[in-house]
């Protein structure tokens, strides 16, 4: 049994950047998704009837990511498609915001 995960805070933009550039979007498709948020959106610049929405990521039973995405109604992903990392396990490291 693997010990508990460190933690690390960091930047939102350093974890777009790992999850964009790292192939994190290929991997989470073989992942079991759990969905862990579901509200609507506030105002914003997403159109009326958004919600925002949260997904639990695991690989092989261990937790590996927490990744939000904005919902529109029509089912496409807002924020150009681009879907916001919370919290990626990085080289048995959590890092989070």
């Amino acid at each position: 049994m693997k010990p508990p995960y460190a933690r690390k805070p960091v930047l939102q933009v350093y974890l777009n950047t790992v999850f964009q550039d790292g192939g994190w979007e290929e991997r989470l498709k073989s992942c079991k998704k759990i969905e862990y948020y579901n509200q609507s959106t506030p105002v914003c610049k997403e159109p009326f009837g958004t919600r925002t929405i949260g997904y639990e990521y695991y690989e092989n039973g261990i937790f590996i990511a927490l990744v939000f995405e904005y919902r529109r109604t029509d089912g496409t992903i807002g924020n150009n498609g681009r879907r916001s990392p919370k919290m990626l396990l990085i080289e048995d490291i959590y890092h989070y915001v």
